[in-house]
């Protein structure tokens, strides 16, 4: 009980400390820089959101379809219908898993490089590339 009550008091000192010199701490910084603060946090939280359901999305289409291709033009002919819906089924499908897999960890971190240096930009949001489909997760940057 008697550390519950040192815990309370600690916290009361840190709360009054807190509510009292952020403020008159925040009154010399620039409104340019508080400007700059706020984009790029706003920037990875909305990035650390949204993102993800992006990296998957696109991982997980964009894996499907290399593997499709891939496992097609092993078997001779990329474009041959029969050998895409047997590479669809077999390594598009293990593939396509997997890069949705990557495309929300690459996708996660994306939100907090990209949402620092250029925040609200087409590369934080995962959406860099000429359509929807330029993308590789399994790729290094």
């Amino acid at each position: 009980m008697e550390l519950m009550k040192n815990y309370c008091c600690i916290s009361a000192i840190l709360f009054i400390f807190v509510t009292s010199c952020i403020p008159a701490l925040a009154m010399d910084i620039k409104k340019d820089k508080i400007e700059k603060v706020f984009k790029q946090t706003s920037g990875v939280i909305a990035g650390a959101v949204v993102n993800p359901l992006i990296g998957f999305v696109r991982g997980g289409i964009c894996g499907w379809t290399q593997g499709t291709r891939q496992t097609a033009k092993s078997f001779g002919d990329e474009d041959l219908i029969t050998y895409k819906i047997a590479g669809g089924l077999t390594y598009g499908l293990i593939k396509g898993t997997a890069g949705a897999i990557i495309g929300i960890f690459r996708a996660e971190g994306n939100a907090f490089k990209f949402g620092v240096s250029s925040p609200w930009t087409k590369e934080n949001f995962c959406l860099s590339g000429n359509n929807f489909l330029d993308y590789d997760p399994f790729g290094i940057d």
